[in-house]
């Protein structure tokens, strides 16, 4: 039996642990505060679409086994800011039980007058407000 539930999951996984290595490389080994903050800025983009996997995994895990997805998701969560817990709580049960009624979906991308969000304005909404729906979502159950 093998580690992975599917064997495309492998090279991102690696990829995912090495931009994790690289990460705590800077953040401990930095000699100037600017380093941090200009490595952040580099890997702002690759870190979004680190996002995408983090988001995919919620819903399949990659790993067969408790222990190894946890760990990932431990990874997962210092590089997107979005804990696996937070995730479930806004995006599966906030998002996917409310996403026709967007006046309770958690991943709202309507505006309170029914028009459409740009990507931006959804993207920056999102940010702020995901981790308080998610803990109001959590309060619920």
């Amino acid at each position: 039996m093998t580690l992975f539930r599917h064997p495309e999951d492998r090279i991102p996984v690696l990829l995912f642990a090495c931009v994790f290595a690289l990460d705590l490389t800077v953040y401990f080994l930095a000699s100037n505060w600017w380093l941090p903050i200009l490595w952040f800025g580099v890997w702002i983009i690759p870190k979004g679409w680190i996002g995408a996997w983090n988001h995919h995994h919620q819903h399949l895990t990659m790993f067969r086994y408790a222990l190894p997805n946890r760990l990932l998701e431990v990874v997962f969560g210092f590089q997107t800011g979005v804990t696996s817990h937070a995730w479930f709580l806004h995006h599966v049960v906030g998002h996917h039980i409310n996403y026709l009624d967007q006046e309770k979906d958690e991943s709202r991308w309507k505006r309170a007058d029914g028009s459409t969000m740009g990507e931006f304005e959804y993207s920056l909404t999102t940010a702020l407000t995901a981790y308080p729906r998610a803990f109001k979502v959590g309060l619920k159950y």
